[in-house]
């Protein structure tokens, strides 16, 4: 037996509890933190968007030197996983410094408007000569220009 007075041993639903504690303080912080963890682990292949309506998949991005010239290219897809039909906005990509200062971001449209149920469309896009300072590549959904509140 332990030489510790009773109110000061742990029972087993104390440990339990503690463990349960910490497992929910992990899930609150992964989604608190979700945009940091996704810019720090490029390698993360799946990125929830639009409140489960629209998925990235295999995003990757590389940049690649060609005649002395580096070029950014940054690909995926993008995922329904709605119901139904759904309208696709344009993808917008940001690069942002070490510290997390926007420094370029443009606007990628897809090669159809809408996507059905359960189908994906795959997206690319180049930037020769990006930004020296860019040390992040985030991706967002966007308004298209010119179409503002049709989506």
């Amino acid at each position: 037996m332990s030489g510790l007075p009773p109110r000061w041993r742990r029972t087993p639903v104390d440990r339990r509890l503690k463990a349960l504690g910490v497992v929910f303080g992990v899930i609150a912080a992964l989604v608190v933190l979700q945009a940091p963890i996704v810019a720090a682990l490029p390698e993360m292949s799946r990125i929830p968007v639009k409140a489960g309506l629209l998925e990235f998949q295999k995003v990757r991005s590389e940049t690649v030197s060609m005649r002395g010239v580096n070029t950014l290219f940054v690909e995926g897809e993008v995922v329904n996983r709605a119901a139904g039909h759904i309208e696709l906005p344009a993808i917008e990509i940001t690069l942002k410094s070490s510290d997390g200062t926007p420094v370029r971001s443009w606007l990628v449209e897809l090669t159809t408007d809408s996507l059905a149920a359960g189908r994906s469309i795959g997206f690319r896009s180049a930037l020769v000569s990006p930004p020296p300072d860019a040390a992040q590549v985030t991706l967002n959904l966007a308004e298209r220009p010119g179409l503002v509140g049709s989506r």
